[in-house]
């Protein structure tokens, strides 16, 4: 197995030279693309298209970038001779030639659909370019161009009843109704935390060592507003005090 050899003579960048092949090439085809040097040096390159190199010249001429053009030809299905002569639009010209501005609103009138003198009347009828746009082109209701241009804009009141006639008369009071009754649920609920959050428990444990002793002590801690909690129980098995566990309700 021979080596396999990336060196490439002054002749044979001599003979590749005459073949057509530049010096770039040869050194790519050898050495990355790990060509042989004979081969490298003597295939012959694609040649391009003629007619569509022909064609790529007059569109750079015309200010068509030569992607451009293989983009319309390739891509967009469009003549050679059509890709190579129309030239690029400049939008923004396009644009401002088919816009009018009256005061700070900018009429698109061609995008639109209607002429100059229909956009200055929108404008005298307080109509802006966006809600003549979303007449025209974007509303389920079919407007004509006369009625889009003409007809005002409606107050808040009209809206208002414009809506209530739409979902019905008692609508409004029902939605009324239903906020008022959140509003009032979510205060009952700041009172009852604001209540369980004043009302405070105080707890303490009191000892006899006779039972009927205990139960006196408990009467008389009851009659001062205390209240039993749990049972009675004896601290030991079997000798001990008796204890029973009483709490009180402190109010702030």
């Amino acid at each position: 197995m021979t080596e396999y050899s990336y060196y490439i003579t002054p002749i044979e960048y001599k003979i590749a030279n005459e073949n057509g092949i530049s010096r770039e090439l040869v050194n790519y085809r050898v050495r990355n693309a790990a060509w042989v040097v004979q081969e490298a040096i003597t295939k012959p390159v694609k040649k391009k298209d003629m007619l569509y190199e022909k064609y790529a010249i007059i569109a750079n001429k015309n200010g068509v970038t030569r992607n451009r053009f293989y983009q319309r030809v390739k891509r967009l299905g469009w003549s050679p001779l059509r890709a190579a002569n129309t030239k690029p639009c400049n939008y923004r010209v396009i644009q401002a030639q088919n816009s009018i501005q009256i005061g700070h609103e900018v009429y698109r009138f061609v995008q639109l659909g209607i002429t100059q003198e229909q956009a200055k009347i929108a404008y005298a009828h307080g109509i802006s370019s966006e809600t003549l746009r979303w007449r025209l082109k974007r509303s389920t209701t079919n407007w004509s161009v006369e009625e889009a241009i003409t007809t005002p804009l409606l107050d808040n009141q009209e809206r208002i009843n414009r809506r209530r006639l739409k979902k019905g008369k008692n609508y409004f009071e029902k939605m009324n109704e239903i906020h008022w009754n959140e509003r009032r649920s979510l205060s009952e609920k700041k009172e009852t935390r604001y209540s369980i959050m004043s009302v405070k428990k105080t707890r303490k444990i009191i000892k006899a060592f006779d039972k009927y002793k205990l139960q006196e002590k408990i009467n008389e801690h009851r009659e001062r507003g205390w209240k039993q909690v749990g049972d009675i129980k004896m601290e030991g098995y079997y000798d001990g005090a008796y204890a029973a566990l009483i709490e009180l309700e402190l109010d702030y």
